[in-house]
């Protein structure tokens, strides 16, 4: 049976009080004949009081799952009733457009679960094509970029067509109509903006200076956060663009090594001007499992988990995700789907610094973080490719050849 909370037991005190009152006046109205509209009126305010108490110990009664869990909301609107699933996880990254579509939801969900930590989610590496109504914040960043700093959307060169040295030389001089600048372009119905430090520069500023700029005044500053998730938070970007990328402006495809370099620089300035603007438990996480600004943030994201971009392509990359997660802060993230959540629950469990996050903008109930592990007996360990670790309450087993996870009770 569920131990009963310090505010069931108010609710329960009030609700008895309420009724003893009622109880008195009924028996005095009784002896007063007093018209029985009056003490319709009684008994229906009686109902809206306890309807009252309830809406809001319903609110205020969210039990976290027990394993480490995490929730990814891309969404720029949130409901209450979304809410309330999402309130169960440790912490909750919720898209900045909510501080201004519904704050009340935000502020909800920290009633619900006092412990619950909220990090706002931005792409400061792309804008949208369009404006959405639902997207205010967005939507004037969009207006002053194509009025006024065009010269921070990332450029590419199309390669010229002409066969041959001296064609391609002669071409050159007089001009390609082949040959043309283009805006990067990475997820559809985006442009790409240049988060690099040789992004031109206007008004004394180049675009992550500006971008870092306006999310610690407009959207950081609010205290209702407790940290931030950069998505796209990667460290390098020719890969995007191969031989392509106009890296500083002046209409000319540069190295991939250097556009690379100037990226990596412009991120690392990005991420320390939030991280200086902020006090020391503030979180930082980004979305690639790579090696990058290990330390500079809280964790890494590992997308779509197991991945095999980062590198060595065993079981998918999970030996690749796997040692990298090893090496990063306590806010670092495995990301299954409904399809797989026990093989990636399993896997969390091997590690000590690794949460669990099923899908995106999934605001489902899920009974497979409905166990208790108890404490860990030691670390894991890899018997021929065979991953274990013992806790007090359960054993873990992961295969990742085979791509499945067991726990199993004690």
């Amino acid at each position: 049976m569920k131990k009963l909370s310090n505010f069931d037991w108010i609710i329960i005190i009030i609700l008895f009080g309420v009724s003893v009152l009622i109880d008195d006046a009924r028996s005095s109205l009784k002896k007063l004949k007093v018209k029985k509209i009056t003490l319709l009126f009684i008994f229906l305010a009686f109902f809206l009081l306890s309807s009252f108490a309830l809406t809001g110990q319903t609110r205020g009664q969210v039990s976290p799952y027990p394993v480490k869990s995490t929730a990814y909301w891309t969404k720029p609107t949130l409901s209450l009733s979304e809410a309330q699933s999402l309130a169960r996880h440790d912490f909750l990254i919720v898209d900045l457009e909510n501080k201004f579509n519904n704050y009340q939801v935000l502020q909800a969900l920290k009633e619900m679960n006092p412990k619950l930590k909220l990090l706002a989610y931005s792409n400061p590496m792309e804008i949208h094509l369009i404006k959405y109504g639902d997207r205010p914040w967005q939507n004037r960043i969009i207006d002053e970029i194509v009025t006024t700093r065009t010269a921070w959307l990332l450029k590419t060169i199309a390669p010229i067509n002409y066969e041959g040295f001296i064609a391609t030389w002669v071409a050159k001089i007089m001009g390609d109509p082949d040959r043309k600048e283009d805006y990067a372009k990475f997820w559809s119905g985006m442009l790409m903006l240049n988060m690099s430090a040789t992004c031109p520069r206007i008004d004394g500023q180049n675009y992550e200076e500006w971008m870092a700029q306006k999310l610690n005044r407009e959207v950081l500053n609010d205290p209702i956060w407790d940290g931030y998730f950069q998505d796209n938070g990667t460290g390098n970007i020719s890969w995007t663009h191969p031989g392509q990328i106009d890296i500083d402006g002046n209409q000319e495809a540069d190295n991939d090594a250097l556009v690379d370099k100037n990226w990596k620089e412009g991120m690392t300035n990005f991420i320390l001007q939030i991280k200086k603007a902020k006090p020391a438990q503030f979180i930082i996480i980004t979305n690639k499992g790579s090696l990058d600004f290990l330390n500079i943030t809280s964790g890494k994201w590992f997308e779509n988990f197991p991945n095999d971009y980062l590198g060595e392509k065993w079981a998918n990359g999970w030996r690749q995700c796997f040692e990298n997660a090893k090496k990063m802060g306590p806010y670092t993230v495995f990301q299954g789907n409904r399809s797989n959540v026990n093989f990636v629950l399993a896997t969390t469990l091997l590690l000590d610094n690794v949460y669990l996050a099923i899908s995106q903008d999934d605001s489902g109930i899920f009974p497979e973080l409905e166990i208790e592990t108890g404490r860990p007996l030691g670390r894991y360990e890899n018997k021929n490719g065979i991953y274990y670790r013992e806790y007090e309450k359960v054993s873990v087993m992961v295969d990742p050849l085979k791509q499945v996870g067991k726990i199993t009770k004690k």
